[in-house]
């Protein structure tokens, strides 16, 4: 607690690092597009996006259509996206919802982007963005460090804790006075 400026700083100079180390990976972002039928498989990066099937989900107030992608690495199950596109009947707009699995390494995005014009066939939209939590931590530890650095310096409160007090003498009219005058001041 005594540099807290300093430390603060230090803090806020390592949360840049974390954010500036997320940016260069943006440049090798991957983004496929495919149309799909149940059973085929997308492969981006090191997942495979399995279309399990499609249902309709009507809710309050809209009614979705969504797929049901499984997630695969190396073979193995990782968890199961649902992306959708939404209709809300009151205003007759269309919504689409992504799907994210994440990680501290990388992030999948599965958007629904609808049917296909040609085929009649879903299009299943696939973007990996490698180190983006990075970028996100990073902005949060700047914080944190600005709120360090904005914390009060305890070495002022030890050097005016040592200072001996100065004694006061009374004026003429028995008041106090709330400022010591030394030599030398007016």
């Amino acid at each position: 607690m005594r540099n807290t400026r300093r430390y603060g700083g230090y803090i806020v100079h390592m949360g840049w690092c974390s954010s500036l180390s997320g940016c260069p990976a943006r440049l090798s972002t991957a983004d496929l597009q495919k149309d799909m039928q149940v059973g085929q498989t997308m492969q981006i990066g090191p997942y495979s996006l399995l279309l399990q099937g499609f249902d309709s989900k009507p809710e309050k107030n809209y009614t979705a259509q969504r797929m049901l992608v499984e997630v695969l690495r190396d073979k193995k199950p990782i968890m199961m996206l649902y992306p959708e596109k939404r209709h809300f009947s009151t205003n007759e707009q269309n919504g689409t919802m992504v799907a994210i699995y994440s990680t501290l390494k990388e992030d999948l995005y599965v958007v629904y982007a609808g049917d296909s014009p040609d085929t009649q066939l879903p299009v299943l939209h696939a973007y990996l963005n490698p180190l983006v939590k990075w970028i996100w931590l990073g902005g949060a530890v700047v914080v944190f460090g600005t709120l360090v650095a904005m914390l009060p310096n305890r070495r002022a409160v030890l050097v005016l804790a040592g200072a001996p007090q100065p004694a006061t003498q009374p004026l003429t009219h028995g008041l106090t006075p709330s400022v010591t005058m030394r030599d030398g001041h007016d």
